[in-house]
């Protein structure tokens, strides 16, 4: 969460998002029902949507794709 926190500020922040993504997601591969994780990863997502300069390392529709996934494996992992 730390290196989320301050990715924006790096000198490659379309690296820096898609490389916390992929820890997020490797770490996700580990433990997969880990409800904090998806927390995390959601509150990430919607972080980078909403950014009033709508620049990040996704295009807008594949943000919005990935919210939705992590939105219903977060559901899921209530219901269990």
């Amino acid at each position: 969460m730390f290196r989320a926190a301050r990715c924006c500020a790096s000198s490659d922040p379309a690296k820096e998002e898609q490389a916390i993504v992929a820890n997020f997601l490797g770490a996700l591969s580990l433990d997969p029902g880990n409800r904090n994780l998806v927390a995390n990863l959601e509150s990430f997502y919607s972080l980078l949507a909403s950014r009033p300069d709508g620049q990040h390392a996704f295009d807008t529709n594949e943000l919005s794709k990935r919210l939705v996934q992590v939105r219903d494996v977060k559901m899921q992992l209530k219901q269990e």
